[in-house]
């Protein structure tokens, strides 16, 4: 659901210009993009049996997995023409893939407390 919002809110951005006339909202949506590939990833590798949920590596999997995802958008939009490299593409870079690493360790973070959570509650049943 929060990547058909953060689809919507992209789509609607790019037609109205919301990216260029209110600045801070590109670096919201990177922000919502880190937390939503880590939670998207998170899904699929537990629902589908591929990694244990109480892997120990992965939450640092998901957390550089979301990096990656930031680094491949940040290369889609160049070679694709959406944006033009200028002199300021480096700095707008850095801050996206910087708020993609804050949203994605914001993820990673409420992932561990609640399988911490989970693991205590396993061991007061025992």
């Amino acid at each position: 659901m929060s990547g058909i919002c953060l689809a919507i809110f992209h789509y609607f951005a790019n037609i109205y210009s919301w990216y260029w006339l209110f600045t801070p909202s590109d670096l919201i949506v990177h922000w919502f993009a880190g937390m939503w590939a880590v939670f998207l990833m998170h899904y699929f590798a537990t629902k589908t049996g591929l990694v244990e949920e109480h892997n120990p590596g992965l939450l640092m999997a998901l957390f550089w997995g979301a990096l990656l995802i930031g680094i491949l958008w940040e290369l889609f939009e160049v070679s694709s023409g959406v944006i033009r490299v200028t002199y300021e593409y480096p700095g707008d870079t850095f801050f996206d893939l910087l708020m993609d690493m804050v949203g994605a360790g914001m993820a990673v973070s409420y992932l561990r407390s609640k399988l911490k959570n989970l693991s205590a509650l396993e061991k007061n049943k025992k």
